[in-house]
């Protein structure tokens, strides 16, 4: 599996941000993320690095390990295209945040998590759209309270277009 996960990189994404990424593999992923993939039905998890300066609170370091989940990630091709362009969009985002001393503990409130899981959808269905094909929605999120809480970053993660990877994108 994980040979045809490079390979398929390689040819659906071939400018993805891998160097922001520590790990992307489906083989040496522990049994507690495994047990959580499968627990939320996700085909596949990124995870952000963070690190402690003068010991004080985590931020993130802008780079992130992308794990695929064996049981579900591998059903066909289609459905391996849309989790890994769903992860790229999270590595793209947590560099971003990373750029800008983001605290680690703000990562994990819920709502933020939500919205980062809307732009990552969002781009699954353009992906989707520009395949012609029906698609799930976006999920409902309460997009509204997103942009209040996180007006600057809620915008910064609706131009995923902006990615430099996404222009190179094809699924062949």
């Amino acid at each position: 599996m994980m040979i045809f996960c490079q390979n398929a990189k390689k040819k659906w994404f071939p400018d993805a941000p891998m160097d922001k990424v520590n790990n992307f593999t489906v083989d040496h992923v522990s049994a507690t993320t495994q047990a959580n993939m499968d627990g939320a039905n996700a085909l596949a998890k990124t995870n952000p690095e963070a690190t402690s300066v003068n010991n004080g609170p985590k931020i993130l370091t802008g780079r992130s390990s992308v794990y695929f989940n064996k049981n579900s990630a591998f059903k066909d091709a289609k459905t391996l295209f849309f989790a890994m362009g769903h992860e790229f969009v999270h590595v793209s985002q947590i560099a971003f945040l990373g750029s800008i001393n983001f605290l680690y503990s703000s990562f994990n409130n819920e709502l933020f998590h939500n919205m980062m899981e809307f732009h990552a959808y969002s781009y699954e269905f353009d992906l989707e759209r520009s395949l012609n094909s029906n698609f799930m929605n976006a999920g409902s999120y309460n997009t509204s309270q997103m942009m209040k809480t996180y007006p600057d970053i809620f915008d910064t993660f609706s131009k995923y277009y902006n990615y430099s990877w996404v222009k190179t994108v094809q699924f062949k």
